[in-house]
């Protein structure tokens, strides 16, 4: 080559022109083709190296998770697990995970929802009513879970403890707020019946006062009693007074009769409303001990339970009241156990670009292409210099 070289003619212009670099080519295409394919080695070993696993679960929705309870989820799963990781109540091997899950931005492109109407599906439906549209567009058919690992092992526990903590914090953070609102029902609820008790009493007297005065009144005027036909009075009404003594004393005893019921009714309330105190006053204890929800769920009912046994046969009002209670935790429950969960074995395969490997055989081929052109223009020059 060095002698082609010098056999060149004096007067050519420094350089090499196109048609050299067109030689070089067609003589160098081993050694390009050589650098392309330890490039295209060394970037699929940075691929294996450095790509990872991805499991994917599908979780079946039966109705556990509706549209607006889901939008809830997504802002209060990712509290959940940053408070179990900051109170340590997660296993070491899973914290990674929970510290994944404490992202909101990981709800996001991890947990996707598939709903009944797409918005493809809305267009060819157009005809339908918008109110049933959005009725059953809403609806969530499941939550596709997706998690990564540095092995199929390790995106398979991933992808586990993820779908797992979707279904317990979810049953957590329901109950939670079921139990929440019973505490406010027995306290703002409590206060507000006790003062319709004390006014319905205060009512009772005064209306008992008044027919005992009436029948007075009917003692001594016989006379004015006695009418040929009844009719409705409120007694209230100013006119009132001048009805038949008989007609006003069936219209205060109708009142009378009337308060009497809603005063049983309040108190039949009242006592229930006790119980719910107890179950409130026991179950927030295990709230504060326990996150799992489910767990939590059985934990309740144990409490439900327990309380069963210290009610009467005859006392309606508390087996009401606990009847409800039951109803309520165990409906929960079914819903986070069976209408919440995994038919079907995750999938799991890996993930990641395959930019390392195409960056190395280009750059596997254009590193030879520098080195074949860095020799060529070293041995022209060399050749001018002798």
């Amino acid at each position: 080559m060095n002698q082609q070289i010098a056999e060149q003619p004096s007067n050519e212009e420094d350089g090499i022109n196109f048609g050299q670099v067109i030689d070089f080519l067609s003589g160098e295409w081993k050694r390009l083709a050589i650098g392309a394919a330890v490039g295209l080695v060394l970037g699929f070993g940075g691929w294996f190296g450095f790509a990872s696993y991805k499991a994917e679960s599908v979780l079946i929705n039966n109705g556990a998770i509706s549209f607006m309870s889901w939008r809830n989820l997504q802002k209060n799963l990712p509290l959940l697990a940053a408070q179990l990781l900051a109170t340590k109540q997660v296993k070491p091997t899973e914290e990674a995970q929970y510290a994944r899950m404490s992202n909101q931005a990981w709800w996001t492109k991890s947990v996707v929802p598939t709903y009944s109407l797409t918005k493809a599906d809305t267009k060819d439906l157009a005809s339908i009513s918008k109110d049933i549209q959005e009725a059953g567009g809403s609806t969530i058919l499941n939550l596709v879970v997706s998690a990564s690992g540095s092995s199929s092992e390790a995106a398979l526990a991933n992808v586990d403890v993820a779908t797992q903590f979707i279904k317990q914090g979810s049953a957590y953070l329901s109950i939670k707020a079921m139990l929440n609102g019973y505490e406010s029902q027995v306290q703002n609820f409590d206060a507000d019946l006790q003062k319709k008790i004390l006014d319905a009493e205060v009512e009772l007297k005064f209306l008992r006062e008044r027919a005992h005065n009436l029948e007075v009144l009917r003692q001594r005027f016989p006379a004015n009693a006695a009418v040929s036909s009844q009719q409705v009075v409120d007694l209230n009404d100013s006119n009132a007074k001048f009805m038949p003594i008989s007609t006003q004393l069936v219209a205060v005893n109708t009142d009378i009769n009337n308060t009497v019921q809603s005063l049983q009714r309040m108190r039949d309330q009242l006592a229930q409303m006790k119980v719910l105190r107890q179950f409130v006053e026991q179950a927030k204890p295990l709230v504060d001990k326990e996150n799992n929800g489910l767990a939590l769920l059985d934990g309740m009912l144990k409490i439900e339970t327990s309380l069963r046994q210290d009610v009467a046969p005859e006392d309606t009002n508390a087996l009401q009241m606990l009847n409800t209670l039951e109803a309520s935790l165990t409906g929960t429950r079914t819903s986070f156990m069976k209408s919440l969960d995994t038919d079907l074995k995750p999938q799991v395969g890996r993930s990641g670009p395959l930019a390392p490997a195409a960056g190395g055989l280009l750059g596997g081929a254009l590193l030879m292409l520098l080195v074949g052109l860095g020799q060529r223009f070293w041995f022209v020059y060399k050749a001018k210099g002798v």
